[in-house]
């Protein structure tokens, strides 16, 4: 894929893309990075093509002597001056120092995960959990795809209290809530007249959730 290729899909389908790879951001990757690219020959291909000269075209390839032309082409020299012009199926990619933990690439693209989830991250990541927790508890009291219900929830917990409550517009669009209630006490929520009750439970602690239209 030429760079130009690229940019374009990449800026033309940005939302998309951290949609689908269920990341934040994206950046471009600092110029400096360490990453060599390897240009591997194909003997079985440029065999048929150069013949007794695949094995130097396959030595000078992996030393480095290689020159990246249009149209996803290369040259291949060698030290006395020789020359071969390779077509883009007549080689393969390889990486080096690439870090297996948070790296990858493939066909010319490298890529790089940041790993670091910081308190923002997490809540959102969290946030999200409770609206499938939510859509799963609307699927099992049988609502209709359109009905807009109510959601009262209780904690203890001063953490999910601060997501509840500060994604509480993006659970009512996710969930199709009319209203996000927050329950004083669990006896409180006990006493609820409820279509569906359920207790989101996580490491941090448990949220109780009761739907009712």
């Amino acid at each position: 894929m030429s760079k130009i290729n690229l940019w374009y899909i990449l800026n033309k389908y940005w939302d998309i893309i951290k949609e689908e790879v269920n990341v934040k951001e994206l950046d471009v990757l600092p110029k400096d990075i360490k990453v060599k690219i390897v240009y591997v020959p194909i003997g079985s291909i440029i065999s048929k093509k150069f013949g007794k000269d695949t094995g130097q075209i396959i030595k000078y390839a992996k030393s480095g002597n290689v020159e990246v032309l249009d149209n996803s082409k290369i040259k291949v020299f060698s030290d006395d001056g020789k020359e071969w012009i390779l077509e883009q199926q007549d080689y393969q990619l390889r990486y080096e120092w690439l870090d297996d933990k948070n790296m990858a690439a493939d066909e010319g693209v490298i890529v790089r995960l940041n790993l670091d989830i910081d308190e923002n991250l997490l809540k959102e990541w969290v946030a999200r959990q409770i609206s499938r927790f939510l859509n799963q508890l609307r699927k099992e009291a049988n609502y209709d795809v359109a009905d807009r219900v109510n959601l009262y929830w209780y904690t203890d917990n001063e953490f999910f209290k601060d997501i509840v409550n500060s994604f509480s517009d993006f659970l009512k669009k996710e969930v199709l809530l009319k209203s996000v209630n927050f329950v004083k006490t669990l006896e409180e929520f006990n006493n609820l007249i409820c279509d569906i009750r359920k207790v989101f439970k996580e490491d941090e602690g448990d949220i109780y959730f009761c739907l009712k239209k």
